[in-house]
């Protein structure tokens, strides 16, 4: 080592340039919080119109879950019989995309990612770590990544109350009761309290 102080010093920082000059400028935009790939968007209601405010009514027979992703029902609404929508969860996997140009909101480069819709050609949008939105124009200057084959697909799971109290999960609703669209003028549909 040598004994100069002014030496030593100067020796150190070179030594310490090409640990400094291969260290990234930035970290990478980080995504929305995933378990596995996929994201949880709690009380999403993911179509234009979509609302708990009704009683949803069965159309046809439809299995109750004890909790989100499970496999097997715990039992069965007949078709006709009423539900409350309590709260839901969206899982969903989030699509990666680069701002190709600049727009009011958006910085060419910027890296987001679309999370669930919202209706009317809006979404969901994660971006600089915090929740957001995107609508179909501003969507148009993204260059969206493709998700992989592998991908699950989405599942709308919806906790919801029966007549007589008990409570289970819903999975992807929309195919088997109606009086979930406020818009949708389905008959005899009935206000429900809120949760």
């Amino acid at each position: 080592m040598p004994r100069s102080p002014a030496l030593a010093g100067a020796l150190l920082l070179a030594l310490a340039a090409p640990a400094q000059a291969a260290r990234p400028h930035a970290a990478p935009p980080a995504g929305p919080p995933t378990a596995h790939g996929i994201y949880v968007a709690q009380d999403a209601c993911p179509f234009e119109g979509c609302s708990f405010a009704t009683y949803w009514r069965a159309t046809a027979r439809a299995a109750l879950y004890a909790a989100p992703g499970t496999a097997s029902a715990r039992a069965w609404i007949a078709p006709g019989e009423e539900v409350r929508a309590l709260s839901s969860e969206y899982w969903l996997t989030p699509v990666r995309g680069v701002v190709r140009a600049a727009t009011g909101r958006f910085r060419k480069g910027e890296t987001v990612w679309r999370l669930e819709p919202q209706g009317e050609g809006v979404a969901t949008l994660w971006r600089r770590g915090e929740l957001d939105w995107i609508d179909s124009d501003e969507a148009k200057a993204v260059a969206w990544d493709r998700l992989p084959k592998s991908a699950p697909p989405d599942v709308w799971w919806v906790r919801v109350r029966r007549a007589n109290g008990a409570e289970g999960w819903l999975r992807d609703p929309t195919r088997s009761f109606e009086c979930l669209d406020q818009f949708s003028g389905d008959e005899g549909c009935r206000p429900a309290p809120a949760p």
